[in-house]
């Protein structure tokens, strides 16, 4: 369960509080200090180039968001709609948050002019990027790096304002039939056998010393999963409004 949805809950007072020993090793900005929820694994928004399209056309590399604003981009970005991804919003949200809702708006107005295409999957702009269709795609970090380690003339990029992360987090309901259960498998993921195994899977997992499958450590930007997750349908239905897709 994505974090935003999990905090959620808790304020309906939909789950069991439960205090796993096993979760010790894991730092407190992955897990609830009520014990409500735990965050197990995340991935967060990247850029990717095309170093080739980039070396025909004589573009360089962006280094933040804001560079994704120049002309010379216009017609050469890709990203995922923010009406229908989740990758998407999480890139707005995280965007209205670094610079406020206002600014946020402006610049996906300035940034619209520069889109060539957008998605409705997260991971389609850096399949597009990597196969020479676009120079630049807004995307997540999976994305990228099974195509890097594929030998796709692709860059990683992580803005230097920051990277937006989504927490995968496990939770136990009250309505649960069998709690304790539950418990086992709660204690399970939080410990270094089960993050082992999810690492194998995800792109990071929260307990430290245990890699993903992605190598890069990301410049993660300070993101408030309760203000994405309760103005989360309002922005997407604003965004289909303002672009019309």
């Amino acid at each position: 369960m994505p974090n935003a949805f999990a905090r959620q809950a808790k304020k309906q007072g939909l789950l069991l509080a439960y205090k796993s020993s096993a979760w010790e090793g894991v730092p407190a900005e992955f897990k609830d200090p009520d014990g409500t929820w735990y965050g197990w694994s995340y991935w967060f928004n990247a850029i990717t180039v095309n170093r080739d399209i980039l070396a025909k056309k004589g573009l360089m590399a962006p280094k933040s968001w804001d560079d994704l604003l120049d002309p010379k981009w216009k017609g050469e970005v890709v990203m995922p709609n923010p009406g229908t991804s989740g990758t998407a919003y999480l890139a707005v949200s995280g965007l209205f948050q670094l610079m406020g809702e206002d600014k946020g708006w402006d610049y996906l107005q300035r940034l619209d002019k520069n889109v060539a295409q957008y998605t409705k999957s997260g991971s389609a702009p850096a399949e597009m990027v990597a196969r020479g269709e676009y120079a630049a795609a807004i995307t997540w970090d999976q994305a990228v790096m099974s195509r890097m380690q594929k030998g796709f003339p692709i860059e990683f990029i992580i803005p230097s304002e920051g990277t937006p992360l989504d927490l995968d987090t496990i939770v136990i309901f009250k309505s649960a039939k069998n709690v304790e259960a539950a418990k086992k498998v709660v204690d399970f993921v939080g410990s270094e056998r089960g993050m082992r195994a999810a690492a194998k899977l995800r792109s990071k997992v929260t307990r430290p010393g245990i890699p993903g499958l992605v190598a890069i450590e990301p410049k993660l930007m300070s993101y408030d999963f309760d203000w994405a997750g309760t103005n989360q349908e309002r922005i997407m239905k604003a965004w289909k409004d303002k672009f019309g897709k």
